[in-house]
């Protein structure tokens, strides 16, 4: 019987077509097969620093999206960048930690499971009512959060983008030169 041994090659060593196609399959599996709980969190991370970037949270400007410790008293439960198109947090927002947003009557937003789209209860000092949608001081607040939350979303989709771009398949690779392929550039 006889031994039949497939020869292996390292990305640098296949030509221009063979490293082409190679760097196609590997796009294919980060994006899908290999996508991981940690590829989500870089995703996240990049949502986060958006809201904070966007809302001047204080500290945003000291760190950047994988060291950022958090918009106090806010929380991303979730989202889904793809049909649904949403972030879903959960907090209060206040001008401790959203300086940004045009802070007049209201004195604080309670956020329960919101989601972009969604009407925010906006309150006046430690008032159990919400204040009036309608008031043009609500609305300019509801605005400025959903500009935000565009932005927030916009992140997330180039986080995403970038993750699945030929320019990302490449940096993988030259960071992972253990992987193998065969003379047409099938991984191996």
């Amino acid at each position: 019987m006889r031994d039949i041994t497939t020869t292996v090659y390292k990305f640098e060593e296949l030509d221009e077509q063979a490293q082409q196609k190679a760097v196609e399959q590997i796009r294919d599996k980060l994006s899908a097969d290999w996508w991981d709980s940690s590829d989500n969190d870089q995703v996240t991370e990049e949502i986060v620093y958006t809201i904070a970037e966007a809302l001047k949270t204080p500290g945003w400007d000291t760190y950047g999206p994988g060291d950022f410790p958090g918009i106090p008293h806010l929380t991303i439960e979730g989202w889904d960048l793809e049909r649904g198109e949403y972030v879903s947090v959960q907090g209060r927002l206040n001008a401790e930690n959203a300086p940004a947003l045009p802070w007049s009557i209201a004195t604080h937003a309670s956020l329960t499971r919101y989601r972009h789209g969604g009407q925010v209860e906006w309150f006046e000092d430690d008032s159990s009512w919400p204040l009036v949608a309608d008031m043009e001081e609500v609305q300019a607040l509801q605005q400025a959060w959903e500009n935000v939350l565009h932005a927030a979303i916009k992140a997330g989709r180039d986080a995403i983008e970038y993750k699945t771009s030929e320019e990302y398949a490449r940096d993988w690779l030259a960071g992972n030169d253990n992987q193998e392929f065969d003379e047409e550039g099938n991984i191996a």
